[in-house]
């Protein structure tokens, strides 16, 4: 992969998995298109360089609780089907 850029990257990594498992954020140094075009190709979320420690620990955080809450509405769906 030397010739990926992030963009390439996620869409490597939504090729092989759905974006309610696996939680990514992109970085980069700039921001306005930037941010739409990381969300549009599948980042969960965005951060602009330099990026505070503080808050790339709580946005971390908040997509690993998302991913849990899922997990945990496809256990309940799969009890209420069975």
């Amino acid at each position: 992969m030397p010739n990926l850029d992030g963009f390439g990257l996620i869409e490597e990594i939504r090729a092989g998995k759905p974006k309610d498992q696996v939680a990514i954020i992109g970085v980069s140094a700039e921001g306005g298109g930037q941010t739409v075009r990381f969300l549009k190709v599948g980042a969960n979320d965005f951060l602009v360089k330099p990026v505070e420690v503080e808050e790339f620990t709580c946005r971390v955080h908040m997509q690993l609780d998302i991913l849990d809450l899922v997990a945990h509405c496809r256990e309940l769906v799969a009890k209420a089907n069975a």
